[in-house]
């Protein structure tokens, strides 16, 4: 019998992909997984409409898996100081008085910006290094939203 997710025209639902990766995602929070298990269920789609092969639900729930571990970051510090409650310096007064946000940026950071500029994008984050909304991609930044 052929592999059904090979021949859909329609990737499974958020729902299959979330029950798939739930056991590994239990501690993460709700809205973050689920916004991006939402972004992998739109790529998909995006795939499928290319005519490209379908993944299965377990393929996606591991692309849910790797990009919330992507978020995370390296833990730079190596004595948990990244954990939830931990202490964290508000250096936005030394961009905004200092000028230095107004310093040109590298053809890295320009090319990031286009990129990330060029869709839909949400850079709020949690002390925690989660992201509260999927897609900006600074995962070991932390700032206080503005929600």
């Amino acid at each position: 019998m052929p592999d059904a997710s090979r021949e859909r025209s329609h990737p499974p639902s958020v729902e299959r992909v979330l029950a798939a990766a739930r056991a590994r995602v239990a501690d993460r929070d709700a809205e973050a997984v689920l916004a991006v298990a939402r972004d992998v269920v739109d790529d998909e789609r995006v795939r499928l409409e290319r005519g490209e092969t379908g993944r299965s639900v377990e393929a996606l729930a591991d692309a849910v898996i790797a990009a919330l571990e992507e978020f995370d970051g390296p833990d730079m510090s190596g004595d948990g100081a990244n954990a939830p409650g931990s202490r964290v310096i508000n250096a936005t007064g030394v961009l905004v008085h200092t000028n230095l946000g107004r310093a040109p940026l590298s053809d890295a950071a320009i090319a990031r910006v286009v990129e990330v500029g060029a869709g839909y994008s949400n850079s709020s984050l949690s002390s925690t290094r989660r992201p509260v909304g999927a897609g900006a991609g600074f995962g070991s930044a932390r700032s206080i939203s503005s929600r």
